[in-house]
């Protein structure tokens, strides 16, 4: 018996068979895909081509969609991407500006100008008239009083009224400290200097140029009027008076359409709004009826034909070949050949084994005798149809074995067929008996016993008994006959335990009933695997030869990115050392030729100094007073605590100043080094997208392969910390000339110098008045004889010649480290050391900072007072 092989499954695509990235599956070509999920399949009616047809169609269809939308697609707006230029940031810039003095103008003149002089305050007064009071305040007033808004304000009534109690003092305190020193201060220096420097500037460089450019200008605009005067000014007046004209004729018809609309809704709102909400109402309940109905009438057609789609889309291809076996079973209903199915002669260039003739002892004992003539009757009227209706079979013969219909409708059991393709090489009367007997075997268990049984038993007796010898002397072409099941058999077959479904019109809808075309009357034969040892060495050695000149190729493009950031490193590393010698001199020559630097250090030495003679002299006057010595010592306490801080903040400030130039070139540093790593990994990203997909997909890639792939990557990211060793200093073998560490060194020492200065002098004057305060009279015995005559000793630097001259050759900065909040509030500090108005009066200093520290001291004790709830 011939039993065909199944057609193999299409393998998946193959993916990475390493542990790299890159090893993601593929997507499967779209015709590739077409071919693999299109081929037909002989135990499913689709298997008639039609479907091949129309996906491939829809695939086409669908690439060409994708090609359509990728050319339609719009390029990326990279303006938008863009940094804004300078220009945009200064306009955005000068804009808030505006908008800020727009805003304190309005608040700090608009409130007083109770005439509405001013144009600005008069243009909000009418626009809160206009719009505000009648558009947005009448509303959120009504939404206030809402009676579901309404209980929630009440009660949130009381905190604000306790939150505006609360910060109504706070207000009227910044308002009159606002009035008395700030407007002061404002109409005192700020307008006259605006009117003494930029109002005559403004005059005498700005306005001679706007007037010429007026003068340039003005034929130009005399022209430009001319032409609309002549030309549009004639159009545009009949326009507006027409657009006037129409506007006055149907203003009276628009009042009185709206007036009726208005009437006719209100007189059809009490009828119209409950026939809405009933026919919302009955919508939803046809919704649902719709709903039930479906579900009762159209889901369970639909998921039984579901079904029959899933069964018909679940079978196998089936392709018969030569080969030494005697039948084959199928599990899906065959017709007879006298149904009209076509035949089909495919030619085979292969060796087709013969079947021998088997003694008649075999048969008889499994055979029926009273089912034999039946069989017998019935195979020699389908030989003859077959012979009449295939004119080309002359020499061979097909005999093909199937149970009649009458046979399938009355068991109500899937029929099996035998169907053969073999040369016969006996005479074909023995041949047919052999036949006939299986045949009658199958029919006479299959009602009985299970279809697997059935196939083992019927296997294992034939093989035991036969004996199949392969014929050697000829090749012989082979008449292939299709098993395909014919329309009435294979539907009355569906639809028999389905009898209210339309199995016809399911099949005309699938298309199922046209003739199939001759581009779809194929037979697929699947090629022989057989290879010998000569061309299984062969296929070896050339895939081989493939991956050993991949390899190659990969590695030498390995090689070449390997050097190429070798001596894209050099070259780095060469530019970050002239670019950091440039900027260090750069920045050294800016410090030379800097006075800031130079009056920050003088003005910290002279406050220092300032502090400590002002507390000298508030010590000698507080000995004085007729105070208690405990009250004495507190408030000694507290001066010097303030003078200590106060002197702190000028310390940060000068450092701020100091400290400014190095911060800066210490930010460009850091790009430069920044802009070598990024340079250096760009060209590792580069290899690695060159090399990765290769790597991927050899066949004999190793671990070590993957390690020398990612060490790019690693050789960049150790380059960043090599490059950033260069700009620091502390580089093994590469180094860059510091030109400013002598200078801040120097400048570390001086500023070293005037703060212990300071703090020994400030130490000795608070233990001095701890003495004198604590009862012990030694100090006042002392100062009742006179003061000493001591050489006055001071390890500040005095401003003198030397000094001068020896600052102004010799200007470093000095780095202490300090935050970027830091730097720019000790900068705005430092900016207030050069007002005029500050005092150079040690005494007045020092009683400046006593005043400081008893409004404090007032301000804390009023916040220790104990609250008293009503």
């Amino acid at each position: 018996m011939v039993v065909t092989r199944r057609t193999p499954v299409v393998p998946s695509p193959p993916v990475s068979r390493s542990q790299s990235s890159q090893g993601v599956p593929r997507p499967v070509r779209a015709s590739l895909a077409q071919d693999v999920t299109n081929i037909p399949k002989s135990s499913s009616p689709l298997a008639s081509g039609g479907s091949h047809v129309a996906t491939t169609a829809a695939g086409e269809h669908v690439n060409g969609s994708d090609k359509q939308s990728g050319k339609n697609k719009p390029k990326k707006n990279r303006k938008n991407k863009r940094r804004k230029s300078d220009f945009q940031a200064f306009l955005d810039f000068l804009t808030k500006l505006l908008l800020l003095a727009f805003t304190i103008y309005a608040f700090s003149v608009c409130p007083h100008d109770t005439h509405q002089q001013a144009p600005l305050c008069r243009g909000l007064s009418e626009y809160k008239r206009i719009i505000l009071d009648p558009y947005i305040i009448p509303p959120i007033q009504a939404a206030f009083s809402h009676p579901s808004i309404a209980p929630h304000i009440n009660r949130a009534r009381p905190y604000i009224h306790y939150a505006i109690q609360a910060t109504e003092p706070v207000i009227s305190h910044v308002h009159s400290g606002w009035n008395t020193h700030v407007i002061p201060r404002w109409e005192k220096y700020v307008v006259p200097e605006w009117n003494q420097r930029i109002v005559p500037q403004w005059r005498k460089h700005v306005t001679p140029r706007v007037e010429l450019v007026e003068q340039s200008f003005a034929p130009y605009r005399w022209r430009i009027e001319q032409v609309y005067k002549q030309n549009f000014a004639p159009t545009a007046q009949l326009v507006l008076y027409n657009f006037q004209r129409w506007q006055r004729q149907a203003r009276p018809y628009i009042l009185l359409a709206a007036s009726k609309t208005q009437e006719g809704y209100y007189a059809a709102k009490p009828y119209t709004a409950p026939l809405l909400q009933r026919a919302g109402y009955f919508l939803q309940q046809f919704t649902l009826f719709l709903q039930d109905q479906r579900q009762k009438l159209v889901d369970p057609h639909v998921s039984k034909i579901w079904e029959k789609v899933k069964e018909l889309s679940r079978g196998n291809q089936i392709v018969e070949r030569s080969e030494p076996t005697a039948e084959y079973l199928s599990t899906e209903p065959m017709p007879s050949i006298g149904d009209g199915l076509p035949v089909e002669q495919v030619t085979s260039p292969q060796r087709v084994p013969s079947i021998t003739q088997l003694p008649d002892e075999v048969l008889s004992s499994t055979l029926t005798p009273s089912v034999m003539p039946t069989t017998l009757a019935g195979s020699d009227e389908r030989e003859g149809e077959l012979s009449s209706r295939d004119p080309s079979v002359t020499s061979d013969y097909v005999t093909p074995i199937t149970y009649d219909d009458d046979t399938v409708l009355a068991t109500a059991e899937p029929a099996y067929s035998v169907a053969g393709s073999v040369e016969v090489s006996t005479p074909l009367p023995e041949a047919e008996t052999l036949l006939r007997g299986e045949s009658v075997l199958l029919e006479s268990l299959h009602t009985s016993e299970p279809y697997h049984s059935v196939v083992a038993s019927v296997t294992e007796e034939l093989n035991s008994s036969a004996l199949f010898a392969t014929s050697t002397g000829s090749n012989s072409p082979t008449i292939t006959t299709p098993t395909r099941p014919s329309e009435g058999a294979s539907r009355a077959t569906l639809s028999g335990d389905h009898d209210e479904i339309d199995m016809d019109a399911f099949y005309a809808e699938l298309g199922l009933d046209e003739p199939p075309t001759d581009a779809q009357q194929h037979t697929f034969v699947s090629p022989d695997p057989t290879e010998t040892e000569e061309e299984r060495v062969e296929r070896l050695r050339l895939k081989a030869d493939e991956i050993a000149r991949k390899r190659a190729d990969i590695e030498a493009r390995h090689a070449k990115w390997e050097v190429e950031l070798e001596a894209q490193k050099e070259r780095s590393t060469v530019e970050l050392q002239d670019r950091l010698l440039a900027l260090r001199a750069a920045t050294v020559a800016e410090l030379s030729s800097s006075a800031e630097v130079q009056n920050a250090l003088e003005t910290l030495a002279s406050e220092a100094e300032k502090y400590i003679k002002g507390a000298e002299i508030y010590l000698k006057n507080l000995k004085g007073e007729n105070v208690k010595r405990d009250e004495k010592l507190a408030l000694w306490d507290r001066v010097v605590q303030k003078v200590g801080s106060k002197f702190t903040e000028r310390l940060y400030a000068a450092e701020a100043v100091v400290n400014g130039p190095y911060n800066v070139l210490l930010q460009l540093e850091l790009q430069e080094v920044s802009s070598a790593a990024a340079k250096v990994r760009d060209v590792a990203e580069k290899g690695q997208v060159d090399l990765g997909l290769d790597y991927a997909w050899l066949d004999d890639v190793t671990y070590n392969d993957w390690q020398r792939y990612h060490s790019l990557m690693g050789v960049s990211d150790n380059y960043a910390e090599e490059a950033a060793s260069v700009q620091n200093g502390t580089h093994p073998s590469i180094v860059v000339a510091n030109p400013l560490a002598p200078i801040t060194e120097d400048l570390r020492s001086e500023v070293r110098d005037i703060v212990i200065g300071f703090e020994t002098r400030l130490r000795r004057l608070k233990r001095e008045g701890e003495r004198a305060f604590n009862g012990n009279g030694a100090v006042q015995k002392e100062e009742e004889k006179g003061p000493v005559s001591e050489p006055e000793v001071s390890i500040l630097p005095i401003p003198g010649t030397d000094t001068r001259e020896r600052m102004q050759t010799f200007i470093p900065p000095v780095v202490i480290g300090r935050s970027k909040e830091e730097v720019l509030d000790a900068l705005k500090k430092a900016s207030a050391l050069d007002q005029p108005d500050v005092s150079t009066d040690p005494e007045e200093v020092v009683s400046s900072l006593v005043r400081e520290t008893e409004v404090e001291e007032a301000q804390s004790a009023s916040s220790n007072v104990p609250h008293t709830e009503l």
